[in-house]
């Protein structure tokens, strides 16, 4: 089947998702809507298109936003990785506020003990998706231990945007920053600690030679 048809049923399924949440039966209902508007597609063919169900139906959107958020980030003007950072989040956290009755219901399947993985699996994109954006040059340790840090920090903001009743969502943005102020610093020593670890290896292959040598470590 075609790219259209799979974005026409998409879009359909966005518009019932409201309804019947991040469910199969939100794509059942919109595949079958559009086929009685005269799109071509039989029944079943929302488990062809989306073979995920309704949970790939919402990591679609949720990575669509990261993506919007980090193509925001890439045309601005902000100065400094940090604030880029925080500027990619708010951006994502625009999305959601955007789109409150989707945002509502993704914040409550994702919730469900089952979808515990995918959960994971969308911060960790939506993390990577900011800090390619900011950009990132970082090809060692470092690429994994921001982006499990900026994972955390995702985690803890987006459960306090959720309950968030400040005008403008002031608190969450303000306990934002605290929190990235926060990661800098454990991000330093984080990456502090993964070198020395990963420099054990290699010292202790040199006292071992020493050893042998029958010299003293």
């Amino acid at each position: 089947m075609s790219d259209r048809l799979t974005n026409r049923l998409y879009q359909a399924a966005l518009l019932e998702v409201p309804e019947h949440g991040w469910s199969d039966f939100a794509l059942t209902t919109a595949r079958r809507r559009l086929a009685e508007a005269g799109e071509d597609l039989p029944h079943g063919a929302e488990r062809l298109l989306f073979a995920k169900g309704g949970r790939g139906l919402l990591e679609r959107w949720l990575q669509e936003q990261a993506e919007i958020a980090a193509t925001q980030l890439i045309q601005s003007n902000i100065k400094g990785t940090t604030r880029r950072v925080e500027f990619g989040v708010i951006a994502f956290l625009q999305c959601l506020e955007d789109a409150p009755a989707l945002a509502s219901r993704a914040h409550a399947r994702l919730l469900l003990p089952d979808a515990a993985p995918l959960a994971a699996k969308l911060l960790w994109h939506i993390a990577d998706a900011i800090w390619s954006a900011v950009p990132d040059p970082s090809l060692d340790y470092n690429w994994y231990s921001k982006r499990t840090i900026l994972s955390g920090v995702l985690a803890r903001t987006l459960a306090r945007h959720q309950r968030d009743n400040s005008p403008n969502k002031t608190q969450t943005r303000q306990e934002l920053t605290r929190d990235l102020q926060r990661a800098v610093k454990v991000g330093g020593t984080l990456g502090t600690g993964v070198q020395q670890a990963l420099s054990l290896p290699e010292k202790a292959f040199a006292v071992a030679c020493r050893v042998r040598a029958g010299r003293n470590p």
